[in-house]
């Protein structure tokens, strides 16, 4: 699929979702923070489809400050512009695609099986880490189960589309990862 294909199908998926409201942009936790108020400054009740590619581009961060409906909202958003202007996105496409892959903390969870075998000082770290695990997954999981099966379709699409065309531009196979982690069940 091209460009301008990917562009329709996702403007096509989220047509109908609709506006978190101003005061439901920031996620439990991170409201009163210099970024969250920022974030609210430049969104507001901007459409998805109107903000524009500077705010994308300076409000790079925003995704990890959404709520999860906030995050299904502007998604749309965010790939449409990486996929119209990739060489002006700056660090959007790197933070989207990080975004949009399940935590890497999930490798970890199998060597939890060896704390017991580690020395005490290594199984804290990983036991610390393991805390931290749970909550990043969940937040992975909480965003993701919002879109319907034809916005994930979507999303893959699109990760399928910058596997294909970008690649190189990303470190260690990161849209793989993605893929190959969470997004593949929706082929």
């Amino acid at each position: 699929m091209n460009i301008t294909g990917i562009s329709e199908q996702i403007r096509k998926a989220f047509q109908t979702v609709k506006h978190p409201g101003k005061d439901r942009l920031i996620r439990e936790g991170s409201g009163g923070t210099t970024e969250a108020e920022d974030i609210v400054q430049a969104f507001g009740d901007t459409s998805w489809q109107q903000v524009s590619g500077e705010t994308l581009r300076y409000e790079n961060a925003a995704m990890s400050f959404f709520s999860e409906a906030a995050f299904v909202y502007y998604l749309p958003a965010y790939m449409l512009f990486k996929l119209e202007h990739f060489s002006e996105a700056d660090v959007v496409p790197d933070n989207l695609v990080s975004q949009l892959t399940m935590p890497a903390a999930t490798d970890f969870i199998e060597a939890m099986g060896y704390v017991q075998e580690m020395p005490p000082e290594l199984s804290g770290i990983l036991m610390g880490a393991a805390d931290n695990i749970d909550e990043h997954i969940r937040w992975f999981r909480d965003k993701t189960t919002l879109l319907s099966n034809e916005q994930s379709a979507t999303v893959l699409s699109f990760l399928h589309y910058l596997n294909n065309n970008y690649a190189d531009n990303f470190a260690d196979g990161q849209i793989e990862k993605a893929i190959n982690r969470y997004w593949f069940q929706f082929s």
